[in-house]
């Protein structure tokens, strides 16, 4: 049974909050109506034998390690049972022609499937060979026969530390009619790293924006101050959108152009990246800058949480872009004044969960906070969630006092926000 409190629905706590973190919640409700959780953990605890976790890495080109758990609910989140562990990681569950599927990496991208609404998994098959991932739990869009998700492949490894100025988002798209436990069912769009694409913004194209916030260098962090490192700027863990309304500046009317929504690594807060992807008459993908009327590049736009991990679904029913995120109040404080448990730079703050929604994936407008924490310890962040009738089902990485900070967190928390629809004002 859960543990509940005015802060969500505890729906997994580590044994060893100092040394085994949780990351990456996602949730799936089946057709049946069972409530699917993915999540992973990690950290040095995974070394420890008294914890029993059978880490069982898929790659040595991955210095991390993790071990991915799935949840499952039948009581609408009121109680989970803990149905299966595999060896990955970042992933993120879905449902195509009645059996589920879990796509995530390590090293590798490695997916799982379920013919039995998720009560037993097959073993994880490789979708690419001698590449490096990266992602999260963000967005799956389903339409017209085809998955359409977003994940980071580390194609510049020159960089060091927190690398992603080198990460190229990637578009994979799987064909719902193939066996999507294969490779040849998906395809990968073609395209540049941040840093290929955009070159080193520290340089000067961020000017009058104060973009990068704090210095780097170009190829590896910066100190500022103790525990406290500016990374190059990037972008990764997009979301996904497709623009439908003719009136909207980047709509396709041929349907064939995606928009890719990415977290920005500004050193600051405030902005998301943002690019397009497009579909070749031939099935290719390729991602294309946005440029606006003017003829200038549009690489970030204003965007709430945008410097921290953010989920986005279009709601049919509203018309709207509903988006869970990091609220972010406290940006500016100096590096001597950052909070007790706020980890690295200010602008990473992560214990207030907010809920968004938007005409237009550019104008947002604010619903409600979903949850605070009293202190940075108290973490509410990585949000991943589903529609439910009338509500809102969110899952989050979080913590309390147990945690090692707010990156660093303990706990997997579920979040209902009832009559969601009743939020928006316009």
């Amino acid at each position: 049974m859960c543990e509940k409190n005015d802060q969500g629905q505890v729906i997994f706590r580590s044994d060893s909050p100092s040394a085994l973190w949780c990351y990456t919640p996602a949730i799936l409700k089946t057709s049946s109506g069972r409530l699917i959780v993915t999540m992973d953990v990690g950290g040095p605890a995974l070394d420890d034998a008294d914890l029993n976790l059978a880490y069982n890495p898929l790659s040595s080109a991955t210095k991390r390690k993790g071990i991915g758990k799935i949840l499952s609910s039948d009581d609408q989140g009121y109680s989970w049972n803990e149905v299966c562990t595999y060896p990955f990681w970042h992933a993120r569950p879905f449902e195509s022609r009645g059996m589920l599927y879990v796509i995530g990496n390590a090293g590798g991208l490695y997916i799982i499937k379920s013919e039995d609404d998720g009560n037993t998994w097959s073993a994880p098959h490789a979708l690419t060979e001698q590449r490096l991932w990266h992602a999260a739990a963000t967005n799956v869009l389903q339409e017209n026969g085809f998955i359409y998700l977003c994940m980071d492949l580390r194609s510049d490894r020159s960089i060091k530390g927190w690398n992603v100025a080198g990460l190229t988002p990637v578009i994979l798209r799987g064909n719902e009619s193939g066996c999507l436990l294969e490779k040849t069912s998906w395809t990968f769009s073609h395209g540049l790293s941040f840093i290929d694409m955009f070159g080193s913004i520290s340089r000067g194209s961020g000017e009058y924006f104060g973009i990068p916030f704090y210095p780097s260098h170009v190829d590896r962090p910066m100190a500022l101050a103790p525990d406290i490192h500016a990374s190059p700027p990037g972008w990764l863990e997009g979301n996904i959108v497709r623009i439908t309304d003719p009136r909207h500046i980047w709509y396709d009317p041929n349907q064939k152009t995606l928009h890719i929504i990415l977290r920005a690594n500004t050193n600051g807060a405030g902005y998301a990246a943002v690019i397009k992807a497009v579909e070749r008459q031939n099935g290719d993908i390729f991602l294309q800058r946005i440029i606006a009327p003017s003829g200038r590049t549009i690489l970030f736009i204003p965007f709430p949480g945008g410097g921290m991990k953010f989920y986005i679904a279009y709601d049919p029913i509203s018309s709207l872009y509903w988006l869970a995120t990091s609220i972010v109040t406290d940006s500016m404080c100096v590096l001597t004044a950052r909070p007790k448990g706020r980890y690295n730079l200010p602008s990473n703050q992560r214990n207030i969960l907010g809920l968004f929604y938007s005409m237009n994936c550019v104008d947002w407008l604010f619903a409600d906070v979903i949850s605070k924490g009293k202190n940075e310890f108290h973490s509410r962040n990585y949000p991943a969630f589903i529609f439910d009738g009338e509500d809102i089902l969110l899952v989050s990485r979080s913590g309390d006092d147990l945690a090692r900070d707010g990156q660093y967190t303990n706990l997997i928390t579920l979040h209902r926000i009832e009559g969601f629809r009743r939020l928006a004002k316009i």
